[in-house]
């Protein structure tokens, strides 16, 4: 039971990491696609 109720915080910290890893990279490549659209 404790395994059971320890689950949904300790996925939610998980999910709240990797989505905070996926958008990190996202984001620079935005602001790349950007210098590289003033470049031209």
């Amino acid at each position: 039971m404790t395994a059971l109720a320890a689950d949904p915080p300790v996925t939610t910290v998980t999910v709240m990491c990797s989505f905070r890893v996926r958008t990190a990279p996202t984001k620079a490549r935005i602001t790349d696609i950007h210098a590289l659209s003033t470049r031209l």
